[in-house]
C-alpha cells in the first residue's frame, strides 16, 4: 500500500520494540511531519511554493483525513502564507496529530495498539510493528538512493531531507556509514537534477524545520 510522507515519516520515528516515538526525536519530529504534510499537499496539487511561502491553489479535499484537515486550516487563513509560520502551527492546530497518525498506521495493520504499565500501575500506551515489510522496504529504498545512487523521484528527495532534518539518519543507516550518508543527502538536495522550484522548496523547508525546533528548544530551556 502507498502510503503519504508523513505516515513515512511517523513510521521511521517509533522504536520497533518499544513501540513509542524515539525520545531523541520528540523535539524535531512535530515540525518534520508538518513539512512532510506540507510536501503531501504540494504533490497532490493543493498548495505552491513560492520561494518560503505557501500558495494555496486548490481547496479541493483530497480524502485523507490529515491531509484534509491541513488543507482546510491554509484555505481558512488568508493571513498567514510563510512556510515556516505553516511548519509551526501545524502541529498545534492540528489536534493530536502524532496519535491520529499512529491510528492510521494501526488502522492500516503496520502496527498494533498495546496497552502496558510502568512500576506495575502507571498505564501507557504502546504501538510496536505487526507489518514489518512495509518499514523494511522504505528503509531499503532510502538506503538504496543513498548509498546505491538508485535514481530517486520529487517525492523521494522531499522525504530524505526531513529524515535528515529530524536528525533521523543514524536511525536508518549504520555509525560508518552516517557522516558518507548525510554528505550524499547535502549533494542530492542541492542537486540541479531536482529542478529549482522543488529544491528551492526543499531547501526552505529544511530551514523552516531546523527553526522552529530550535525555538521550541529555547523555549523549553527558558521554562525549566
Amino acid at each position: 500500500m502507498g502510503l503519504y510522507n508523513y505516515e513515512k515519516l511517523m513510521l521511521l520515528s517509533i522504536d520497533d520494540n518499544k513501540g513509542h516515538v524515539i525520545f531523541s526525536l520528540s523535539t524535531t519530529l512535530p515540525y518534520g511531519l508538518a513539512g512532510a504534510i506540507l510536501f503531501d499537499l504540494h504533490f497532490a496539487n493543493r498548495i505552491d511554493f513560492v520561494k518560503d511561502k505557501v500558495k494555496l491553489i486548490d481547496k479541493t479535499p483530497i480524502g485523507d483525513e490529515v491531509l484534509d484537515t491541513a488543507l482546510k486550516l491554509i484555505a481558512d487563513d488568508e493571513k498567514h502564507n510563510e512556510m515556516q509560520f505553516w511548519v509551526e502551527k501545524l502541529y498545534q492546530k492540528i489536534d493530536n496529530i502524532k496519535k491520529r497518525i499512529i491510528n492510521k498506521l494501526v488502522d492500516a495493520k503496520i502496527l498494533k495498539y498495546e496497552k502496558d504499565k510502568i512500576l506495575w500501575f502507571i498505564p501507557v500506551e504502546k504501538y510496536p510493528t505487526n507489518n514489518p515489510i512495509p518499514e523494511i522496504n522504505l528503509r531499503l529504498e532510502i538506503r538504496g538512493i543513498v548509498l546505491d545512487a538508485n535514481k530517486p523521484t520529487q517525492d523521494d528527495i522531499a522525504l530524505i531531507s526531513l529524515i535528515y532534518s529530524c536528525n533521523l539518519v543514524e536511525e536508518i543507516f549504520t555509525k560508518e556509514e552516517i557522516r558518507q550518508a548525510e554528505e550524499i543527502i547535502k549533494d542530492m538536495v542541492d542537486s540541479e537534477s531536482v529542478g529549482q522550484i522543488i529544491r528551492d522548496s526543499i531547501r526552505n523547508m529544511m530551514l523552516a524545520v531546523t527553526a522552529a525546533s530550535n525555538a521550541a528548544v529555547i523555549a523549553t530551556q527558558v521554562t525549566t
